[in-house]
């Protein structure tokens, strides 16, 4: 299983939202790629960057501060956040971001989609699918889709997408526990690489969500609270058995 500490950036700082609201906002470091640093000091090979001035304007807002973070450190980066069209996404991958992370784009410019999943590896694309009971959000969460969550595994299928972020907004943030029963159904009908965001709190909440078969797991406020310890979860998810 892969932990992705998250690193989600609002005006150059490092922050976490409670269930994505943008007026509740707490700073965790003024240097993102310092935290970065950190992250990768205390063992972890990937990183979760969310740039959330992007995600609510359309566009990447912080697209030098991510690039050095690939650039500066050896971690795997999936970053998503303002990814919108082609051209963006060519951007960051060409940056050496390793795995670009859309939503909006998924709802309303397929052709945008299809053209980076034509364009680059199915493994550089991840599809975020967020959503508050099973209705996905999109533009940093703040607008409604018009396809329920099931349907939208069954058009990621059919475009070919093969990595998969779930989020339940409801507990993004609130250290409530991750929604094992949604990551369950999720997991039962999408074949490819999956990852659950939203809710984790301990180390115990994610070697449950492993024993269901999930790939990895975006680690935010638990871990900057000091809830995980980053090493010795790092250490049990990968003892065999």
């Amino acid at each position: 299983m892969r932990i992705f500490p998250a690193i989600d950036i609002k005006d150059g700082r490092c922050v976490r939202l409670t269930q994505g609201r943008f007026d509740e906002v707490t700073v965790y470091s003024k240097d993102p790629l310092k935290q970065a640093f950190y992250w990768e000091s205390e063992g972890a090979n990937c990183l979760h960057v969310v740039d959330l001035d992007g995600a609510k304007k359309g566009l990447v807002v912080n697209f030098e501060l991510i690039a050095e973070i690939k650039r500066r450190t050896n971690l795997y980066v999936q970053c998503g956040g303002g990814i919108r069209d082609f051209e963006t996404a060519k951007k960051l991958i060409d940056a050496g971001i390793d795995c670009i992370v859309i939503g909006s784009a998924f709802f309303t410019r397929t052709d945008e989609v299809n053209r980076m999943l034509e364009e680059f590896s199915a493994e550089k694309i991840a599809l975020s699918l967020d959503f508050e009971g099973e209705t996905p959000k999109i533009s940093g969460w703040l607008e409604k889709t018009p396809l329920d969550l099931e349907s939208s595994l069954k058009l990621a299928k059919e475009m070919g997408i093969r990595r998969l972020i779930f989020t339940d907004i409801s507990r993004d943030g609130m250290l409530s526990g991750p929604n094992l029963d949604i990551a369950k159904k999720i997991r039962d009908k999408f074949e490819g690489f999956l990852i659950a965001s939203g809710g984790i709190r301990c180390e115990k909440d994610v070697l449950m969500v492993k024993k269901l078969g999930i790939d990895g797991v975006i680690i935010g406020k638990a871990l900057y609270n000091g809830n995980v310890n980053l090493k010795e979860l790092l250490r049990k998810v990968n003892l065999k058995g």
